[in-house]
């Protein structure tokens, strides 16, 4: 049967004057039966039951509405009745991820985030926290760029204990301000992702590096005593750790840590790379007889090959003993460099003097040389021992590959008869 609406409406109408909100409802109710695309008359029915303070109805009405709003693409109609929604029933959910939705069609991000930030508070304070992270997601993936965004998510990961998300996006956002040319800000969360990702070298290489650059030995220091316990023979770690003891004025220490060096290019056949390490130590300190008579040894022999002239582009230089081996090791009680979980702030201490203290891998004095091996022999082989001494220390034997074209070989470490081995110091 059909309906006829002029009647409805002027009935509708009376009822309305005279106050009666739910027999004019009641009338506006048979037109949307018959037609229930009738939107105008469902907004009708809503602002009636929000007058009569039926705000659950009312909410329930306008929905219906925002939704064939949303079906047919009238996204800013949508958005206007979502928000009739919202100040009726502010903690809807489902009708701020419309919202945010709507907005998002529109292409119109910040108020999308907007929306999603009062979302995923929402979802905080009911202690929903797989929501809460589920939006942040979304908000970074809407807007990947969007620093504070990765930066909010990567900690709300990190308090969740998912250790390895956090990192991935603290990653992210460091790349972000890196590009961006922001040091200070990236340096921050640089730090974040290596207190997540402890294992990752590279990125501990890279703070040492770029607070050396800084001239801040002291963070340089945190970050190369990780490098150290990883590997304590690798050589760029060592450089690095020399130049930070340089910075903060230790030469007894900047000094034993490029004797170090020294001593491992030695047994890796580098001869030239130990030469520019002992001419750093010179630069250094001019009276250290050591260098100075390791680096004396790379000069010609009389009668050897390489005193001929001149000497060939490819001809080795007389093999020398290597330094002796440095003790470089992190403080065994130190105290802990990572950084408090719920702390932005760089894991450093207030005192300055308990920072380098906390930082350095050795004692206050120089980092000592073993006695028991003689940095370099420059005496020729089957020479007499000095007056007053039991015998000479052991001396390397050379390698198979430095051999050709030299002066006589160095006396092998392997004790004779008439030369008794040499007693390390078990210290």
């Amino acid at each position: 049967m059909a309906v006829d609406r002029n009647k409805v409406l002027s009935t509708a109408q009376k009822h309305l004057s005279r106050g009666n909100y739910d027999r004019a409802i009641a009338e506006y109710e048979k037109l949307v039966a018959a037609d229930p695309r009738d939107v105008r008359t469902w907004l009708k029915i809503g602002d009636l039951h929000t007058r009569k303070g039926d705000a659950q109805k009312a909410g329930q009405t306008y929905h219906r509405v925002a939704e064939h709003y949303a079906g047919q693409g009238f996204f800013l109609k949508a958005v206007a009745v979502y928000k009739q929604i919202l100040k009726l029933q502010p903690m809807r959910i489902d009708v701020q991820l419309r919202l945010a939705e709507m907005y998002e069609n529109l292409q119109l991000v910040s108020d999308a985030l907007a929306t999603y930030e009062e979302i995923a508070a929402t979802h905080s304070q009911q202690g929903d926290v797989d929501s809460m992270l589920a939006t942040l997601a979304r908000m970074a993936d809407l807007d990947p760029e969007n620093v504070p965004v990765r930066i909010r998510h990567a900690e709300a990961l990190s308090k969740a204990g998912r250790m390895a998300e956090a990192a991935q996006e603290f990653e992210a956002g460091a790349m972000l301000l890196d590009e961006q040319g922001r040091v200070d800000d990236y340096l921050k969360v640089a730090e974040r992702l290596l207190y997540h990702r402890q294992e990752d070298t590279g990125l501990a290489r890279e703070l040492a590096e770029r607070y050396l650059e800084r001239n801040d030995a002291k963070r340089a220091l945190a970050k190369l005593q990780l490098l150290f316990q990883h590997d304590p023979k690798d050589v760029v770690t060592l450089e690095l750790l020399a130049r930070a003891f340089h910075l903060l004025g230790q030469s007894p220490k900047t000094i034993s840590v490029y004797k170090e060096i020294a001593r491992i290019l030695y047994e890796r056949g580098d001869l030239e790379g130990r030469a520019r390490v002992l001419k750093r130590i010179l630069e250094l300190d001019p009276r250290d007889a050591e260098a100075r008579q390791a680096l004396a040894a790379y000069a010609p022999k009389p009668g050897s090959v390489a005193s001929r002239a001149p000497t060939a582009p490819n001809e080795e230089r007389v093999s020398v003993v290597p330094s002796a081996a440095v003790v470089v090791q992190p403080e065994a009680d130190g105290p802990e460099l990572y950084i408090d979980d719920d702390s932005d702030a760089l894991p450093l201490a207030d005192d300055d003097s308990a920072i380098l203290e906390a930082s350095e891998f050795a004692s206050s004095d120089a980092i000592p040389i073993e006695e028991d091996v003689s940095l370099v022999e420059l005496e020729p082989a089957g020479s007499e021992p000095p007056r007053g001494s039991a015998s000479q220390p052991s001396i390397p034997p050379a390698r198979p590959d430095d051999a050709r074209d030299r002066g006589p070989a160095p006396p092998s470490r392997r004790s004779t008869a008439s030369q008794p081995a040499v007693r390390r110091d078990p210290g």
